[in-house]
């Protein structure tokens, strides 16, 4: 299905592309930076009575980052049709299993019948590549390592009314992981969405105040086989057993924002989110997460930037975090995710743009059994990244 619409929409591109207003963008980029925890390890973990450190479990390293992204923009009349390109490739000094390759492409058609309603497809294809590292034992737990992912996407955009923009979408994302040694994971995920922005100009002239209501629900089916495997004496292994176990969770979210237009420079935006996850299949992960953020916008010359944070509350109903004194009662699991990022670029001559980026994350909680790493807390840092890039356009006007 997927690939049938993604060539659907390649036939729609190739027929309207002639006689169109084209716009080429090309945009070659380069990072250099530092990346501690890239696998998102706990700093301790016991293994079958074997004790790893911090040394042993978290890597870290200087990278290297290249990247292309190629964009074309075709319009005719009502008709608005985005091809979307980017490939990257992340090279690690002394790290080659944390090396990543990143390709996406991506497909949109817009049919706007009016000023109030627009009608948008999108398809896209994704494909994330990393050797990573063998896990261990038990419910250890890594960072991903590779997938390929498949969207596909139909938006209805609606101006119901005066400074409002609201948008139902049907939505599905397919993603299947490669093949580990000892699991299989894939699912697919139905989201229903309905979104509404709501401007509400106040203050001076020229200065926009701007709430935002967000609510969308996601249906979520996955798919888990595991492999149990066994050596054999020349150093070889069978299969043993194979552990297939299906899961369906439901995500309601809700979030509501306000961007304060501070001045011309400057703009402030607190926002307060919800989510609610419904384990269907038997309420185990079900949970509630409480989100408030603050973001800050500048924009002064050359020089924009956006810095801020949010913090993710989350609570688990049925699932309990194991104590390392096993003669405490075993509290219901518990996280707090802190996260944060800073990105300032600066815009020269001819197209070439200076960027600097600094993001971190970070998890704590209630679990103490170090014998649970994949519920361990952790952070995944990148305390500097800079780069450069160029954008070269081209417009070629309709015949």
């Amino acid at each position: 299905m997927a690939i049938r619409l993604y060539f659907t929409l390649i036939g729609v591109f190739i027929s309207i592309q002639v006689f169109s207003q084209v716009k080429t963008e090309f945009i070659p980029r380069y990072d250099f930076g530092y990346h501690y925890n890239v696998f998102r390890t706990p700093f301790e973990y016991e293994d079958d009575g074997i004790y790893y450190g911090r040394d042993s479990l978290v890597s870290e390293g200087f990278f290297h980052r290249f990247g292309i992204g190629f964009n074309q923009t075709f319009t005719k009349k009502k008709h608005t049709l985005k091809w979307k390109n980017n490939i990257s490739y992340k090279a690690f000094h002394g790290l080659p299993e944390g090396n990543e390759f990143n390709f996406r492409t991506e497909l949109s058609h817009k049919i706007k019948f009016n000023n109030n309603f627009s009608w948008i497809n999108t398809a896209h294809w994704k494909r994330f590549q990393r050797d990573g590292v063998d896990g261990f034992s038990g419910d250890f737990a890594l960072a991903i390592n590779s997938y390929r992912q498949t969207f596909l996407e139909t938006d209805f955009k609606f101006d119901l009314w005066k400074y409002n923009v609201t948008h139902f979408s049907v939505s599905y994302r397919g993603r299947k992981y490669d093949d580990l040694k000892v699991e299989e994971l894939s699912y697919p995920e139905f989201r229903y969405a309905i979104n509404s922005l709501q401007f509400v100009p106040l203050g001076k002239k020229k200065t926009k105040h701007i709430l935002r209501f967000k609510f969308s629900v996601r249906d979520r089916n996955y798919e888990r086989v595991k492999y149990d495997y066994d050596p054999l004496p020349d150093g070889g292994e069978f299969l043993d057993t194979v552990i297939t176990s299906n899961r369906r969770w439901v995500f309601i979210n809700q979030q509501t924002s306000f961007k304060y237009k501070v001045n011309d420079a400057f703009q402030i935006r607190p926002y307060l989110g919800f989510e609610k996850r419904n384990d269907v299949t038997d309420g185990k992960y079900t949970h509630f997460q409480t989100v408030p953020g603050l973001k800050f916008h500048f924009k002064k010359g050359k020089i924009s930037g956006t810095v801020g944070g949010e913090l993710r509350i989350r609570d688990y109903k049925n699932l309990t975090a194991r104590q390392a004194d096993t003669t405490l009662e075993e509290p219901f699991l518990h996280y707090n995710y802190v996260y944060w990022e800073g990105f300032v670029k600066y815009a020269m001559k001819k197209g070439w743009t200076l960027h600097v980026q600094s993001k971190y994350l970070g998890r704590s909680t209630n679990t103490t059994a170090i014998d649970r790493g994949a519920y361990r807390e952790f952070n995944d840092t990148v305390p500097f990244s800079v780069g450069i890039s160029w954008r070269g356009v081209k417009e070629k006007e309709a015949k």
